[in-house]
């Protein structure tokens, strides 16, 4: 058992002010070096002066570290701590409720923040930015501005939900909410400016956000210091967390670094010097982590926590080496070589070049990267392969069909988003909707075929401690819970699958999410997840809230096509862009008839997905058959059953059932016949 006495005498606050001091004195001096440090504007031009633009990078800084503490309280108390059949126990219901406390002072202290960037980057004395007028102006119409504006509705979210929750699904709501805070500034950073927009900002996302969890992760365990036997459950869980993020940071952090250097000659800036501080950081931590590890097996678990101090000191020093250079590597202006492009309007609104006429060769061969559909890809990858050789480990047997049919699945939506076709989804109509009726109707099909929630509850640990889920009982509690039996309603799914295409396009959203990376994420994983929820209703093989009968399934098959079909027509019958002048604007040299565009568009909607439904018909009579098929040799086996016994099987029971109302019927109408005075008079 750990000595948390000794813990506490080994390891001092000052430890953790020092870090902070450090990671302080680091970003100062990566400003200076890199070259980002505020300077004076040149004669005539507005200037907020050098004390607004320093105040900006610490500010900064601070307010990564409240938004690690915002994340680090929440992992705790999801991951660190045993629930207790669902609900915090006492030690974790405390973290979550320090979390209001944070985010209350990250508001304070970003309503600072807010004031201070307004005047550094519009350019004006600080006292002068200190009205409503000014700040809402920032706020709504600068993207900086609005990015901010976001972060405070989330963190004014994070504060609501964790000050009323009791229970773990709570507080992993707060956690992610916690994450998704550092979505906004990603962004509107450099990444958003650099080639490869939709794989910079996906991959700065997954960076940031691994990173968080990382250090967040650090900060829990400093945490938990004072309770007793925590560190026994939480060690463990957090080596196989960091040892994800760490992976997730190597692979982003490379993507990312080599689309903001953009050659070998920027390899000899002072960004990339920065860079390098920032790797050679990342390589210690790696070697304290495998370190830590060692110690965690071989003494921390036994008892001796000093290893555990020593190695965690370090690793919280050079983390905060890492957070200052990160900042300083935010404000400084990265050596992006462009090479000159012949629509460069285009590439601005879409966020990518604008591509050739489209040919066979084109939509086949040619890719704009998407970090968000390529992270989920990699990491469901990784972990469907993993649980499935965890099965065959064990002995126990997985159908390789169901593999494939996951692969399949993901390769498709990676084509969609990733290949030609999401390449030319941003610049023509008819390629939008190839591209998302494939996500909605041919996608779900290999995925759900795949059972990737039976190959989890297979493979996931059940809980090891009194009253303890563990992964696999919150899985399978998510299953039964009343939101999923909500969400396998069949007229929800229905309304799902179909209304949102309704909603989206024929109505202003669409043209408003289009001229957003954002958007564009959103409506790929919204269709996703709503082509998810409907085929897993109708060719689902994994465990249900609700058991829906085949001929049910069929009647929804056969409504969604019928809808589906009715939405086609609306988009062809009509008579106006349904973009909000989006594909107008940008000005493409090919395909100028727009309303034809749109039209094909509708045309090749309707024909695309009849075609997944044919297939889900197909798969779904299969399932029936086979259904029927097992139901007949249980009924035979459970007569054979009754034979060996000298018992009747279920078969002779009904029909001695039916004998027995026979006779009964029999003997009334009898009655009737001899007293039929009596029979009148009842």
């Amino acid at each position: 058992m750990i000595d948390r006495h000794q813990i506490d005498s080994s390891f001092r606050l000052r430890n953790i002010f020092l870090a902070i001091a450090l990671g302080f004195v680091v970003l100062v001096i990566a400003l200076l070096v890199g070259g980002g440090a505020p300077t004076r504007s040149a004669p005539g031009l507005p200037d907020a002066g050098l004390t607004v633009g320093w105040l900006v990078p610490l500010l900064l800084m601070a307010n990564f570290l409240i938004e690690f503490a915002l994340v680090g309280y929440s992992l705790a108390a999801v991951l660190f701590f045993p629930d207790e059949d669902g609900a915090l126990g006492s030690s974790a219901f405390r973290f979550i409720r320090k979390v209001p406390m944070v985010a209350f002072a990250w508001l304070v202290l970003n309503s600072v923040l807010l004031a201070v960037k307004a005047s550094y980057e519009i350019g004006i004395p600080f006292r002068e930015v200190l009205n409503f007028a000014t700040l809402s102006s920032y706020a709504t119409a600068i993207p900086q501005g609005n990015a901010m504006l976001w972060q405070i509705f989330i963190a004014a979210l994070i504060l609501g939900i964790s000050a009323l929750t009791f229970r773990v699904r709570g507080a992993a709501v707060t956690l992610v909410l916690a994450l998704l805070i550092f979505l906004p500034p990603a962004i509107q950073s450099h990444s958003s400016a650099s080639g490869n927009h939709e794989l910079a900002i996906g991959g700065l996302f997954i960076h940031i956000g691994a990173s968080a969890l990382w250090v967040s992760g650090v900060f829990a365990l400093i945490a938990m210091r004072r309770e007793s036997l925590s560190l026994e459950i939480a060690l463990p869980r957090f080596s196989t967390l960091a040892l994800w993020c760490v992976s997730a940071i190597a692979i982003s952090g490379v993507i990312v670094s080599a689309l903001h250097i953009g050659s070998f000659h920027g390899l000899a800036s002072k960004y990339a010097l920065l860079l390098l501080v920032k790797v050679l950081a990342l390589a210690f931590l790696v070697l304290i982590g495998v370190r830590h590890r060692a110690a965690m097996k071989s003494r921390v678990l036994d008892g001796s926590s000093a290893a555990f101090i020593r190695l965690i000191s370090a690793e919280v020093l050079i983390m905060f080496v890492a957070v200052g250079t990160a900042v300083a590597l935010a404000q400084t202006q990265p050596p992006v070589p462009r090479v000159p492009i012949a629509y460069p309007s285009a590439e601005l609104i879409a966020g990518t070049p604008m591509p050739p006429a489209p040919t066979l060769a084109h939509v086949l061969f040619r890719s704009d990267l998407d970090g968000f559909a390529l992270s989920f890809i990699l990491i469901s990858t990784i972990l469907y392969l993993k649980g499935v050789r965890k099965l065959t480990r064990r002995g126990d047997h997985w159908p390789i069909g169901r593999t494939i049919g996951f692969l399949l699945g993901l390769s498709v939506f990676g084509y969609s988003t990733s290949g030609g076709l999401g390449d030319y989804a941003h610049f023509a109509f008819s390629f939008h909707m190839v591209a998302h009726m494939i996500i909605v109707s041919l996608v779900p099909i290999g995925l759900v075929l795949g059972a990737p929630v039976t190959l989890a509850l297979r493979a996931l640990p059940a809980g090891k401690h009194p009253g303890e889920r563990g992964a696999r009982g919150i899985l399978n509690s998510a299953i039964h819970s009343k939101v999923a039996r909500f969400y396998a309603h069949p007229v929800v799914a229905l309304i799902i699958f179909d209304g949102s295409l309704f909603v989206l396009y024929l109505t202003p959203a669409f043209g408003h999410l289009m001229v957003s990376h954002i958007g564009h994420v959103f409506m790929n994983f919204h269709f996703l997840g709503a082509g998810i929820i409907f085929f897993y209703l109708i060719i689902g093989v994994d465990p249900s809230p609700r058991r829906i009968p085949h001929l049910v399934r069929i009647v929804l098959l056969f409504a969604a096509m019928s809808i589906h079909a009715f939405f086609s027509i609306a988009i062809m019958s009509s008579s106006g862009a349904l973009d909000g002048g989006y594909f107008a604007s940008l000005h493409r040299p090919w395909w100028i008839d727009l309303l034809n565009d749109q039209r094909t568009g509708g045309e090749l909607g309707w024909s695309l997905g009849e075609v997944p439904i044919v297939i889900a018909l197909v798969a779904l009579f299969t399932q029936w058959i086979k259904d029927d098929a097992r139901e007949a040799k249980r009924l035979d086996r459970a007569a054979d059953r009754a034979v060996s016994k000298g018992e009747d099987d279920e078969l002779a029971k009904y029909n001695a059932h039916l004998s027995k109302l026979a006779s009964k019927d029999a003997l009334v109408a009898k009655n009737s016949v001899a007293n039929p005075d009596e029979s009148q008079n009842e």
